[in-house]
């Protein structure tokens, strides 16, 4: 599967990566800290089925809130899934008429980010 993780904080998305590793050993990852560089990096890839499969995104970050990039990524990629990783629970009803797949607070645990994958929206 492939991953796109985004974070301003580069310690959260190596730690992820990581994680996410262990669980899907196969999984390509491509990390960023910068969500417009993601943005970027995403409109440069061919649309499904070739496209990212899973987004973790932060959704308070300098630029662009990860809510503007779920919007971005979904309609490029209408069958991403997209797994909000966040320290601020009052996004979690906005982040559902997103109809993301799942909504986790920080500090993710292996435990939590495995159910995540686990119950996607759209299974893969």
């Amino acid at each position: 599967m492939k991953y796109l993780i985004v974070d301003d904080n580069q310690l959260i998305v190596e730690d992820l990566a990581q994680d996410i590793l262990s669980i899907d050993p196969g999984a390509k990852c491509h990390v960023f800290t910068d969500p417009r560089k993601a943005l970027e990096a995403a409109n440069r890839i061919p649309p499904p089925p070739i496209g990212f499969d899973i987004a973790l995104l932060d959704i308070e970050m300098p630029g662009m809130s990860g809510l503007a990039l779920a919007k971005s990524l979904s309609a490029r990629f209408p069958l991403i899934n997209i797994i909000f990783v966040t320290g601020y629970a009052e996004y979690a009803y906005e982040s559902y008429q997103l109809y993301a797949s799942a909504f986790l607070a920080k500090p993710v645990s292996r435990k939590a980010l495995r159910s995540a994958l686990l119950h996607l929206r759209h299974p893969i």
